[in-house]
């Protein structure tokens, strides 16, 4: 998967999960920053992308990604 296709899931991953169809974020835009995100949206994001990626994450490894460039780093590391 390329970059930009990654860049593409993670938000329309990000717009199912809000339910704001409208939403936009950039690569430093913070979980924390999208308005209603909390501890169950992170649990949903992480379960998506393992599904649609074939991947996993370590225990507590997610928790580390606190932005889109950080998250989208370790996207493309765990797809290459």
């Amino acid at each position: 998967m390329t970059k930009e296709e990654i860049q593409i899931l993670i938000l329309t991953l990000l717009r199912r999960i809000t339910l704001k169809s409208d939403l936009e974020v950039d690569d430093q835009t913070n979980f924390i920053d999208i308005g209603g995100w909390d501890s169950l949206n992170t649990v949903d994001l992480e379960m998506e992308l393992e599904s649609a990626l074939g991947i996993s994450f370590e225990m507590g490894e997610f928790q580390q990604y606190n932005n889109i460039a950080t998250l989208l780093e370790a996207l493309e590391a765990k797809t290459r």
